[in-house]
């Protein structure tokens, strides 16, 4: 069998090698799907997945001078798909993270003008705003994952799951196990917010 040509693909690996742009439309058109079915497990919305796919198609595009001939070429994709995908998740958790801590540093509308004017009170909100950021990150990744989608997002239980790829059983789960870790890690915040 010649070296060069995937086993039942057509897919000339010495020239996906070179860059030729007809071998690696060949290799999308055979690989495409598992590309596809990978990255679905890691992005959200439709939106999401489709930029995390052409991101991994550049990604593959720039690494392909990496494929070793050793195992197969549909593995070597499957390995560079999930390292990039994780890669991309927790980036794109790390930016929401950010995000949610920008949001949550200011005073609630609401009650701005209340803690404005008691500066005690203030301080009393950043300790309990320090003391929830402390508790969130000693959760499991997936529970406080999980939390932050509900609870800090607004989202339901079944949209988090649609967004985290796992059953809303799964959800329910991770906050159920997130509320108790977190009432023990919290005990005693509640006079910091009165």
């Amino acid at each position: 069998m010649d070296e060069r040509h995937e086993v039942g693909a057509g897919i000339d690996i010495e020239a996906f090698h070179r860059g030729d742009p007809e071998a690696f439309r060949v290799l999308l058109q055979s690989q495409g799907h598992l590309i596809r079915s990978i990255t679905a497990s890691y992005a959200g919305d439709g939106d999401e997945r489709d930029d995390l796919y052409q991101e991994v198609c550049v990604r593959i595009w720039k690494q392909r001078h990496r494929y070793e001939h050793r195992g197969s070429l549909s593995g070597w994709i499957a390995r560079l798909t999930h390292h990039h995908a994780r890669n991309w998740r927790a980036r794109e958790l790390a930016r929401a993270s950010a995000m949610d801590r920008y949001s949550v540093q200011a005073a609630p509308v609401q009650d701005a003008g209340e803690l404005l004017t008691d500066p005690g009170r203030l301080l009393r909100y950043r300790r309990f705003l320090d003391r929830l950021e402390h508790a969130l990150a000693q959760l499991p990744a997936r529970q406080a994952e999980a939390f932050i989608v509900v609870h800090l997002k607004g989202n339901s239980p079944k949209a988090a799951a649609r967004k985290l790829g796992v059953s809303p059983a799964t959800i329910r789960s991770h906050l159920r196990h997130a509320r108790i870790k977190l009432r023990t890690l919290l005990k005693g915040s509640k006079d910091e917010l009165s």
